[in-house]
């Protein structure tokens, strides 16, 4: 097994020095992040009111110049809204109610597609510059990793750390010898460790080439199952946002157009979020067995449904809740159960909606037992199989990606308590 998905799976399923539940980390979850911005500049306006959710990642997904890397900046302190402000983490607030606090006093970490390390500094040596401007609240790394943490245990949290972003081999290497892939590695890494309030990823992959943004993705999922700090997310790849986001929030123009959790979103034909082609669903299951000798791993959905995985699931274990990725295209529809398709997945479905798109095309929601799916078809298939909203359809499944460990998100109370400018 690659040493990626062995640290990942430490992470991930039960590493005793991480707190991995989504309930406990719930537990000292950061309050709401309250927003209501109002700023012009040159043509572009933007106006954002919403409550951001107190835990895990919200992507912020929307076409170039939605205001995006605006909202961040502000949220970090670097922009100030030249009409109205509030930002409020709770009853702290950073911007309003009298009160504006400079990018250092807001314990929040910023991460573009830059890496921005500092030059003359190794890894470790970045790290721990972080570690010195730690905020004093409980770090994920068993409050050893602050500043007022004595020297050797900020070194075993730079050590946990590390090892979490698969960076362990680096820490003695200058920024210079390191590939792109590795220095956003450092960079999220030595963010984390600031113990933040509050982290922002600006873009984090755009500039890697494939291999270097799955080592990031695999970093932040282990990062993500370990930390219940909020993260707010800008990306324009759907991929990204069906592998790391628990919520989305889709920006236009300056404004947020539409918000939800990302399961939901995602499976709503009518909405347009990026290619069709790539688009998918989120769905949640058990690990029913240990991989099989020919690599397959069955994962149940409901007490009716499951499905069959490859063998990227070896390094799970029995009865553990994961994050399952399914992309439409992936998905075709049939009348009957077929008994000579090379297709091992094939369940009962209901259609909830279809959708016409351009090329041809049409997206179908499909309800499999409490959980929706979508089918990338034709519309003359549509047609040809008389398809409408109700029917009793089979699903055949061609592929299933598990993301790792991940509990089914707890609910998040959204937009309740909003502030106004």
């Amino acid at each position: 097994m690659p040493r990626a998905q062995k640290r990942l799976a430490w992470y991930s399923a039960g590493n005793p020095l991480m707190n991995d539940s989504y309930q406990n980390r719930a537990a000292v979850a950061e309050p709401a992040l309250q927003v209501a911005l109002a700023s012009r500049s040159d043509n572009f306006y933007l106006d954002v009111k919403h409550s951001f959710a107190s835990t895990g990642i919200t992507a912020i997904f929307g076409p170039s110049g939605s205001g995006k890397s605006t909202l961040l900046s502000m949220l970090a302190g670097f922009i100030r809204p030249n009409i109205n402000g509030v930002i409020a983490l709770g009853n702290d607030y950073w911007l309003g109610n009298g009160r504006y606090l400079a990018v250092h006093q807001r314990q929040v970490a910023y991460v573009t597609q830059q890496a921005a390390l500092i030059p003359h500094l190794n890894v470790e040596q970045n790290l721990a510059f972080a570690q010195r401007r730690a905020g004093p609240r409980k770090s994920a790394w068993r409050s050893i990793g602050t500043a007022k943490a004595p020297v050797s245990s900020q070194r075993i949290a730079r050590q946990q750390a590390a090892e979490m972003f698969g960076i362990e081999s680096l820490l003695q290497q200058q920024p210079r010898d390191l590939s792109g892939g590795q220095q956003q590695r450092v960079a999220i890494c030595r963010a984390a460790l600031s113990n933040p309030r509050l982290l922002l990823l600006d873009e984090p992959l755009s500039a890697l080439d494939a291999v270097s943004r799955e080592q990031v993705l695999q970093a932040l999922e282990a990062w993500h199952s370990a930390r219940a700090t909020p993260c707010l997310y800008v990306t324009h790849s759907v991929h990204e946002v069906m592998r790391l986001a628990d919520h989305i929030v889709q920006m236009q123009a300056g404004k947020i157009l539409r918000h939800g959790r990302a399961e939901k979103l995602l499976c709503d034909p009518t909405i347009a979020i990026g290619d069709p082609g790539e688009r998918g669903a989120i769905v949640y299951g058990e690990l029913l067995n240990e991989t099989a000798a020919d690599g397959l791993a069955e994962i149940k959905l409901s007490a009716e449904r499951s499905l069959l995985c490859s063998a990227g699931t070896a390094h799970l274990h029995r009865g553990q809740r994961l994050r399952a990725r399914i992309y439409a295209r992936d998905v075709s529809i049939t009348l009957s159960e077929p008994d000579d398709s090379s297709i091992l997945n094939c369940i009962p479905a209901s259609i909830l909606a279809i959708h016409s798109i351009m090329g041809g095309r049409a997206m179908v929601a499909l309800d499999i037992k409490g959980q929706t799916i979508l089918a990338l078809v034709t519309e003359r298939s549509v047609d040809k199989l008389s398809l409408r909203t109700g029917c009793s359809v089979f699903a055949q499944v061609k592929g299933i990606a598990i993301n790792g460990a991940r509990a089914e998100p707890i609910a998040n109370v959204e937009n309740s308590n909003e502030i106004t400018a």
